[in-house]
Parts: structure tokens; C-alpha cells; sequence
């Protein structure tokens, strides 16, 4: 397993000097520079993230804290929607285990009822940032882009945006910053397909704004791509990854 141990970044604002592109550049630069909630994902990808959601700690089994490990098995191709199957293990004070069937677009988590509260939580944190970034609208990663306002919270200031660019464990990443919320911010790798942390506080207009939510990824193994034959791709750490996977 690849292990991963990021160091909190520090949101402050910087800014990148532009060179000259042509138009078929730029637009090459311009993908290569974005990013959405499962972007990459293989067969076999497998996250490790530690938790901790006092959104929803009334609904989970064993308080706000806990350790997920999500296996990405097999993705289903289906007409209207396609869908990856993972299996979830859930560590807290016991063991769960549960499958979650997560929209290759969305990002969203449906399961059975045993599992829902684990599901929603997860889908809540770590896919937190897929409102603002899926399949259907990737996002820059550049320093200043605007990746949209804040929902539910109405008025001037209230927008997710991209602050710094900064090098961390995993390589480069980009540091994202809520508008009136107090040092909210989350860290994206343009290599991985899901964010690298994030903290989520309450409002800043009050005294002492709570933490709602935080995460940090704490593993990850690399899945396989499809082999040409069409049979089932080998399971976490089965294959040869390039090292910029």
C-alpha cells in the first residue's frame, strides 16, 4: 500500500504567471488542469480515509469518528446511468461492511438500510466536493478559479474557491477555500480521484465556529485498467502502476 501523510496546508493567496499558448494548447493545458470527483478511477482502486462527521454522529453507530476503506470493484454499464460497485469496510468501535453502489457521475451512494448512515457520511466528507466538480462539470485547479457558491449559504462572498498550489506528499496540489466559512478548506490532487483532506466549519459569523466535518486520506493502492480481453481487472496493488499514477 502507498501510503500517504499530508501536511495541513495553509490557504494563502498566490497567483501563477501565464506563458503563451496556442489556442490547441491552451485547450490541452486547459484539461489536463482539471478535475472531477472520480476522475481516473480504475478497477481496484482502493481508499483508506479517517473521518470525522459531527453532521451526522447521531446517525452513526459508534460517534463521529471512524476509518473507511473503500474497494473500487467493478464499474456497471447501464442504460441512464452507470455505477460502480465498492465494497465499504467501516471501522469505528466494531467492524461494518457494507456495499455501496456510487454513480460513476454524481458520485452519489445509494446502499441498503443497514448501511445508509455509513453511505450518507461518506458521500457527505469525502464526496463533499462532487456538488461542485463531477463527471458533468470538472473543475480548474488553477489558483483563482471559481468552482461555484456555496450551498445554502446566500449572499456576497459565499463561493468555493482555488487559493494557493502548494507541494505535498502526493505531489502537487491545490488548496480550495470556502467563502464565509472559517479556514474551510479542501486539497485536491490532480492525480487522485478523490480529495487528499478537507475540514468543513460552521459559519464564521459565529463566536466559535464549529468543525461539521474533516477527513484525510491515510492509504492508497492503485487498481488495474480494463485488460483488452474484457475479463475482470485484479484486485488492489495486482498490477504495475506508473510511478505518476
Amino acid at each position: 500500500m502507498r501510503w500517504i501523510l499530508p501536511i495541513l496546508a495553509l490557504a494563502v493567496l498566490s497567483c501563477q504567471h501565464a506563458g503563451a499558448f496556442s489556442a490547441e494548447e491552451a485547450l490541452e493545458r486547459a484539461a489536463a488542469d482539471s478535475w472531477h470527483a472520480g476522475l481516473g478511477l480504475l478497477p481496484g482502486d482502493s481508499f483508506t480515509y479517517q473521518v470525522c462527521d459531527h453532521v451526522r454522529a447521531h446517525h452513526l453507530p459508534d460517534g463521529p469518528c471512524y476509518v473507511v476503506v473503500m474497494e473500487f470493484h467493478i464499474e456497471l454499464v447501464s442504460r441512464g446511468r452507470d455505477t460502480w460497485v465498492v465494497q465499504a469496510e467501516i471501522t469505528g468501535d466494531g467492524t461494518y461492511r457494507h456495499i455501496f453502489l456510487v454513480d460513476t457521475k454524481t458520485m452519489g451512494i445509494t446502499t441498503d438500510l443497514a448501511g445508509s448512515a455509513y453511505a450518507g457520511s461518506v458521500e457527505g466528507t469525502v464526496g463533499y466536493l462532487a456538488r461542485f466538480a463531477h463527471e458533468l462539470s470538472p473543475k480548474r485547479l488553477g489558483v483563482g478559479s471559481v468552482w461555484g457558491d456555496v450551498p445554502s449559504v446566500p449572499g456576497a462572498g459565499s463561493v468555493a474557491a482555488v487559493v494557493s498550489r502548494e507541494v505535498w506528499d502526493v505531489g502537487d496540489v491545490s488548496v480550495i477555500e470556502f467563502g464565509l466559512f472559517e479556514h474551510s478548506t479542501f486539497a485536491v490532487s490532480g492525480s487522485l480521484p478523490f480529495p487528499v483532506s478537507g475540514i468543513m466549519y460552521g459559519m464564521q459569523h459565529l463566536p466559535d465556529p464549529p468543525a461539521l466535518f474533516s477527513f484525510e486520506l491515510l492509504g492508497y493502492d492503485p487498481g488495474c485498467p480494463p485488460p483488452a480481453n474484457g475479463t475482470a481487472a485484479g484486485g488492489p496493488g495486482s498490477c504495475t502502476v506508473p510511478d505518476d499514477r
